[in-house]
């Protein structure tokens, strides 16, 4: 997806089709930024494999060692699921004013 395919989306008119194609290009982009990082680990497994230290690798991607040990170990944790079944409604009940008291 680029800035141009964004831009051609936000144009459209339909609100509900907009957001059902940006769901759309949302989800196959997660898809390739998931596969990017299963590479990236693997590459960064090899350097290691290869001899190449933490510190190493870290300076040559313009990173921290903290870094590089979070990438081999992937995402830290998942987005939590939604519920399983919609939300309940929740009905808000006010009470009616009451009539000013009659002064006499």
């Amino acid at each position: 997806m680029d800035l141009k395919t964004l831009r051609e989306v936000a144009q459209l008119s339909d609100p509900v089709e907009r957001a059902r194609i940006l769901g759309r290009l949302m989800t196959e982009e997660q898809g390739l930024v998931t596969e990017a990082a299963k590479m990236r680990r693997q590459a960064i497994a090899e350097a290691r494999e290869s001899g190449m230290s933490l510190e190493e690798i870290a300076g040559r991607l313009g990173v921290s060692p903290g870094r590089i040990s979070q990438m081999r170990r992937g995402p830290a944790a998942r987005a939590p699921e939604g519920p399983a079944s919609p939300a309940p409604r929740v009905l808000v009940q006010r009470a009616l004013p009451t009539e000013p008291a009659v002064r006499g």
